[in-house]
């Protein structure tokens, strides 16, 4: 029903991005269906607007899906997914909310030293969610198995109370492990309260 009624929109309102954008949306659903249907359409809608943060996101999103879901072009579409994100971005610099998620990107496609330095240079903003952005750039270090790196940017963040210090204990329990720092590591875990990464820990 909601894909017939976008695109009612679509045909009636040819000129107007958002009826496309809803066309994208509705055809992709919750579960990523009719994805070459929801890509034409969101490619119109940002042939009307270049560079809309939101349209912008859903392309990205749908050229991951599409790469989750055949082989033969996965890795060029999740390349692409980051690209129109970088490029969205810089175009549009004043969008932060494109820069998280080419950061986030990245972090999901594995590129940790390239996450990493979006989320550092977010952070350094100084905006409400500098604590978020510097911790998920000490995360990207943990992943890129940067073991000096993350150990002093999670016991920074531990000593001056930022982020959740229960999966901060956690990461720095991690740390020591894979660095077979066996005893430090038990203390670590030792500490962690009860919560999301308590019997893990345990």
């Amino acid at each position: 029903v909601a894909v017939r009624l976008a695109a009612v929109f679509s045909e009636r309102l040819p000129k107007l991005p958002e009826s496309f954008y809803a066309l994208a949306v509705a055809s992709t659903g919750t579960s990523n269906a009719r994805v070459s249907e929801a890509m034409l359409a969101i490619e119109r809608a940002l042939a009307l607007r270049p560079n809309w943060p939101q349209a912008v996101a859903v392309q990205s999103r749908l050229l991951l899906a599409r790469a989750a879901n055949g082989k033969e072009h996965a890795a060029a579409d999740r390349a692409q997914a980051l690209a129109v994100l970088t490029t969205a971005s810089a175009a549009a610099p004043e969008s932060r909310e494109l820069r998280v998620l080419a950061a986030r990107t990245a972090f999901d496609l594995e590129r940790y030293d390239d996450a990493r330095a979006r989320f550092l240079a977010l952070g350094n903003e100084g905006k409400d969610d500098a604590d978020e952005m510097n911790l998920a750039a000490a995360l990207a270090a943990f992943q890129a198995k940067d073991w000096t790196t993350a150990e002093r940017e999670f016991s920074a963040a531990l000593a001056s109370e930022r982020g959740d210090p229960s999966a901060v204990r956690y990461y720095l329990g991690r740390i020591a492990e894979n660095e077979k720092r066996w005893a430090v590591a038990a203390e670590r875990y030792g500490a962690v309260t009860p919560g999301e990464r308590f019997w893990e820990s345990q």
